[in-house]
């Protein structure tokens, strides 16, 4: 029978409301009434992983994973998942570590009980058809492949090479790929069999646990979710007709995994196997241009310890960053340029604890003396720990880290439902259900300092007893000229690296103490941990509690100061809990742009971006022992530098944030004494590594390179980036800072929200004003005042009818993997909000944007699932806006593939194909389908914000783009009331009334008609070559409609079933220079109107104030700005002036 189990302890801003229960068939259920979501999320947690593997078939938890989803015995479908899914705006994923498996899914409320349905029965009778197989194991392996460019699985691999083997350890290969899984297509009935029996043999629901997070009540969730779960069997009947063989090697792996919370630990992996004892000195050559050195020590198991583990105290200890820290000791040096440590791997028999350090190029030719500072400052730790007097003082640091954590478990809100549910799911296997949320929070642990342990953690933290691992192309170069160096080779990915003993005379360095070591010392105590957490006591009663159903108000404008800037206020009503947001933005036009020809005017300038870049990252560098500690007590900042201005963004617990931000904004407008020749140029270099790594990077990233020269001028080749920058040195940082900051030349805009007052802001908002401007009248001369426009981002709109296609081999040798990208865009403005946009542009953005969220399970189903084209599939939305006297945005549509099967025009074909079926697929398309796709849409996008932070992003955005815009020349209320606060709202209001026909329409105008305007991008891997005149257009039906494509063929499909459309005129661009050319002849589509013009209607649009109400000319017509809506369209003129289309040209 149903048994309860003890409650979770939550914080005291968890809103939720919890049920733990033990179903009969033992699986432990977890249930969790959320009473602010709209969306119910579930994941089901397995302690089965890669450990489990047997040795002759690595992968396989992994593949039992993938083939889960293909059909059930009761949902024999395929795609019967996925497609339920999409049709309700949910999604889906899995993952597979060494000890686990976890399922997790989300979806609209309503829909919870026939998804979760579903999903219960890849856990009671999943079919693993035989026709499956072959494909998903292809899919597995287009994961692998993915996988083997990227450095930190290259370096994990490694780490696996060189840790001891042990039954169902560390070291087994835990993804797979055809070679492992199946070699061959005769291997499939082998695999099978070992498929079925590791499922029967290990997928047992005694050991589940499963977590269901919604809105409904727990009475209602646990009425829905325990009579399906309880029936997972316990008892399966052992599948026939496999191999004793199969069944005694899956039995023994079992056998060899250690339960997930054993009473003891065992030996570890990480004892050394090697010839020679600890220490080592590993060596591993990158495929992107990095410096890193890492120090790992292998330690016993962790776990049972829970919060009273000492790696809580060391890991706070060793990765501080402030005053007295290894990591202040070698920036000051300009040796690194980060620091981090922290356990890197645990499992029950052992734990990992690494320090990964980031070096300069000073810092590479140095490596020792960083690990002589790292050692020594072990040896003070450890030193502190074993004298009795001076136990104290880490005792203090101790009960810091638990007050802070502690805070933090009862201040933060829950996270979402779909991150909450397998984090909860996976921690219930070790912590169980009453600790589960609790345990990392220190809660009780303040005064329980475990002083005996930290001695024995800090004992193996030293030179017998780690792994020295250098990174770098020099650090290769280095060790294959010493002696005694052996070179290996790991066996799954083929990756070399290099083990050199460290002789007794090198091991003495180790053990010596760096001159840099004498400012090593414990943390100070933290300034910035908040003295008071009450709510502000001009807060209404009612706002006491949580209410996210509360309407969002707009900011108010609470001063506007001609020449300076305006600031905006919004007081939390919504959130109760002691947290403000702060949003400046310190718009100056030469951060990103030049003085044009024209006066007032404003061009985009590479270099002036290239060296804001570079003053961004110098200053997040220079800041980051100051503001480590205020990062601890929950005050997190953000400063970036883009085409509008100067981010400076700060959040969290308001009782000291007024004095963070306002540090902050002194250092912003004083920056000079932190511009210092040694960091800058271990920045420029660091920035210079990453431009040319961007050869290494995967094909899709580089498809969207080559899409980009199209669109914007801010897009310049990486070569080109990176000249202008090795030009780029302390004196022309310096010069451009003098324009940067110079007070003429800015304008502020500011939103403060949150827990405080009015007066506070101003309060904040007059010493703002006084960093910036001084005491100093605002000038006449100012900038802002002679500009014709606030230079903003730009993009390009590209004419109707155009088809552009770009071919270009893979810059990376190592990359077996081919890519294509399509962009499809829409050449109709996207809408903005009711006042600035119009009634045809949200029926166009809404039909777009619901066919969108419609295409992508389609697309994933056909081209991933039963073509395994490749891993990656995806399909999607882009906004972009482009800001000039306007701001407008207009939307792409993209389709991505990656794959090592088919080549990039291979799969161009493919999508081509299945874009032009869905025209058939669409007409024919039931109405309710229809209707459940728009319903769980709009559900979504009027999903409330649950962060105070969220919120004031959203608010400050808007405020960013069309503040310039709505309020140039005066700030009146019928102005403000212009910036679309509520074009979600109105986005999800009017996807409920797309019809089909809309999106026949909208289909045809933006993928398969005649007008349709996309670029598609081809990179070829080392697979494949590219071929001259091979293009899209160029590629034979036939050769489209193999049989390992179950469509019709591609002559029937390219451009619609049964339409007769001629094919367009395709133009090939050869590189990214050409395609910049072509896009310097396109239109901004801030300027979209004049282009709309010319091709029979648009225009540009103006508020227009003093006829007592305000009007837009937009796309060629005048909207009115009357506030009731329903008044506006009874308006006889309103009616008469919809139906006017203005011809400017002729008055």
């Amino acid at each position: 029978m149903t048994s309860p189990l003890p409650t979770p302890t939550s914080g005291a801003s968890d809103w939720r409301s919890y049920r733990a229960l033990s179903l009969p068939n033992g699986l432990t259920l977890l249930l969790a009434h959320d009473p602010n979501s709209e969306i119910s999320a579930a994941s089901v947690s397995v302690p089965v992983g890669a450990g489990h593997d047997p040795e002759s078939m690595p992968g396989l938890a992994h593949y039992c994973e993938h083939m889960c989803f293909l059909g059930s015995e009761k949902y024999p479908e395929e795609n019967a998942y996925k497609k339920l899914l999409a049709a309700h705006g949910g999604k889906s994923n899995a993952s597979t570590s060494m000890e686990r498996t976890t399922y997790k899914f989300d979806v609209t409320a309503e829909h919870l009980p026939e998804v979760l349905d579903v999903f219960a029965q890849f856990f009671i009778a999943p079919t693993f058809t035989e026709s499956g197989m072959g494909r998903e194991v292809s899919a597995v392996d287009s994961e692998d492949s993915k996988n083997r460019t990227a450095d930190g699985r290259r370096r994990l691999q490694i780490m696996k090479d060189i840790a001891r083997p042990t039954p169902g350890g560390y070291s087994k290969y835990s993804t797979g790929n055809k070679t492992t899984l199946m070699p061959t297509p005769a291997d499939v009935s082998r695999t099978r069999q070992a498929l079925r029996y590791f499922y029967w043999l290990n997928y047992s629901p005694l050991s589940m646990s499963c977590v269901i997070i919604g809105p409904q009540s727990l009475d209602e969730l646990q009425a829905l979710a325990a009579p399906l779960l309880e029936r997972i069997p316990v008892d399966r009947p052992e599948p026939e007709g496999v191999e004793e063989a199969i069944k005694e090697e899956a039995r023994r792996a079992k056998a060899s995994v250690p339960p997930i919370r054993p009473p003891k630990g065992r030996a570890p992996a990480f004892r050394s196997s090697w010839e020679t004892p600890y220490p080592h000195l590993l060596t591993t050559l990158p495929l992107r241009s990095m410096r890193k050195l890492y120090l790992s020590f292998p330690l016993p198991p962790q776990r049972h310890k829970q919060d009273l583990s000492p790696l809580r105290l060391v890991s706070h200890l060793l990765g501080h960053e402030g005053a007295g820290s290894s990591f202040a000791a070698l920036q000051d040096a300009s040796l690194i340029t980060g620091l981090s440590s922290g356990t890197r791997m645990e499992d029950s028999t052992q734990a990992l604890f690494a320090v990964d350090v980031t070096l300069t190029a000073a810092g590479e030719s140095r490596w020792r003396e960083v690990v002589q500072v790292l050692l020594d400052h072990v040896k003070l730790l450890r030193d502190l720990s074993s004298r009795p007097g001076s136990r104290a003082a880490l005792a203090e640091r101790w009960s810091e880290v638990c007050r802070i954590n502690a805070m933090n478990f009862d201040q933060n809100s829950p996270s979402s439902p779909y991150g909450a549910a397998p984090s909860i799911a996976q921690r219930l296997h070790v912590y169980g259900t009453e600790e589960v949320l609790r345990v990392g929070y220190m809660v009780r642990e303040k005064d329980k300092f475990p002083g005996k342990d930290l001695e024995a953690v800090l004992s193996l933290l030293d030179a017998d007893n780690v792994v020295v691992e250098r990174c770098s192309k020099l650090a290769w170069e280095d060790a294959m000229g010493v002696e005694g160096t052996v070179k290996k080779t790991e066996k799954h990915y083929g990756v070399e690296y290099a083990l050199t003993p460290i002789a007794s005379e090198l091991k003495k360095w180790m053990c010596s103490t760096s001159p840099l070591s004498s400012s090593l010392k414990l943390p100070e105590p933290n300034r910035y941990i908040p003295r008071s957490l009450a709510l502000h006591p001009s807060l209404p009663p009612e706002a006491h509690k949580p209410r996210l159903d509360h309407p969002i108000a707009p900011p108010r404008l609470i001063d506007d100061d001609p020449g300076r800037g305006r600031l905006y206020f919004r007081q939390d009503d919504r959130y109760a809990q002691p947290d403000s947001s702060l949003s400046l933005l310190i718009r100056n036009p030469f951060i990103q742009h030049e003085e044009g020809a024209e006066d007032g005017t404003f061009e985009y300038s590479v270099e002036n971006q290239i060296i804001t870049s570079l003053f961004t990252d110098v200053f997040n560098h220079a800041l980051a022992q100051e503001t480590y500690d205020a990062s601890l007590a929950g005050l997190g900042f953000d400063f970036a530098c883009t085409s509008a201005g100067i981010h400076l963004n700060v959040n969290g617990y308001s009782d000291r944030l007024d004095d963070f931000a306002t540090k902050l904004l002194n250092l912003v407008m004083n920056p000079h004494a932190l511009v210092e020749d040694n960091i800058v140029d271990a920045l420029r270099e660091r920035k210079l590594r990453k431009f040319r790594s961007f050869h290494k990077e995967r094909p899709d990233s580089h498809c969207s390179y080559y899409i980009s020269a199209f669109f914007g001028p801010e897009k310049q080749p990486v070569e080109d980036m990176e000249r202008i920058l090795e030009r780029v040195d302390k004196n022309a940082l310096l010069e451009h800072l003098q324009k940067m900051l110079n007070p003429r030349n800015v304008i502020l805009e500011c939103l403060y929200s949150g827990n405080l007052c009015e007066a506070d802001a101003l309060k904040f908002w007059a010493g703002a004003k006084k960093i910036v401007f001084g005491s100093a009248q605002p000038a006449a001369e100012s900038l802002y005042a002679r500009l014709k426009f606030v230079p903003g981002s730009s993009y390009r709109v590209l004419p109707p009818s155009t088809d552009y296609e770009i071919h270009q081999q893979s810059m990376n040798e190592d990359e077996e993997n081919g890519a294509v990208e399509f962009c499809f865009q829409s050449n109709k403005e996207s809408y903005i909000g009711e006042k600035l946009g119009s009634d045809e542009a949200l029926r166009e953005t809404a039909a777009l944007r619901l066919l969108a969220a419609m295409l992508r399970e389609p697309i994933f189903n056909e081209l991933r699932t039963k073509q395994t084209l490749g891993y990656i599939v995806s399909s999607g939305l882009q906004t972009n806006f482009s800001s000039g006297e306007i701001c407008r945005k207009v939307d792409n549509f993209y389709v991505v593939v990656v794959s090592k099967t088919l080549d990039p025009v291979g799969c161009g074909a493919a999508v081509d194909a299945f874009l032009g079926g869905f025209t058939e697929t669409l007409k024919n398309l039931p109405q309710s389908e229809i209707a459940a796709h728009a319903t769980a849409l709009s559900k979504k996008l009027y999903e409330p914000h649950k962060r105070l932070h969220s919120e004031t992003y959203e608010q400050f955005r808007k405020i960013q783009r069309f503040a310039p815009e709505v309020c140039k020349g005066e700030s009146s209320p019928e102005r403000l009331a212009a910036i679309p606060w509520q074009s979600v709202d109105d986005l999800a209001g009017e996807i409920l009334k797309v019809t089909r026909g809309d999106l026949q329409k909208c289909y045809d105008r933006v993928i398969v008609g005649r007008e349709r305007s996309r670029v598609v991008s081809f990179v070829y891997g080392s697979k494949f070559k590219k071929e001259a005149g091979k293009t899209l257009g160029s590629v034979p039906a036939a050769a489209a409609a193999k049989p390992r494509f179950p469509f019709a063929p591609l002559s029937s499909l390219l451009f619609g079933r049964g339409e007769a459309r001629a094919p367009r005129n395709v133009e090939v661009v050869e590189d990214f220079q050409a395609a910049r050319v072509r896009g310097r002849t396109m239109t901004r589509v801030d300027k979209m109107g004049g282009a709309a013009a010319k091709r029979g209607g648009g225009g540009s649009r103006r508020l227009l104030l003093g006829l007592g109400v305000g009007a837009v000319v937009m796309g060629g017509y005048v909207l009115y700005l009357v506030k009731d809506k329903q008044a506006r369209e009874k308006s006889e003129l309103w009616k008469g002036v919809r139906r006017l289309q203005l011809g400017w040209g002729k008055g």
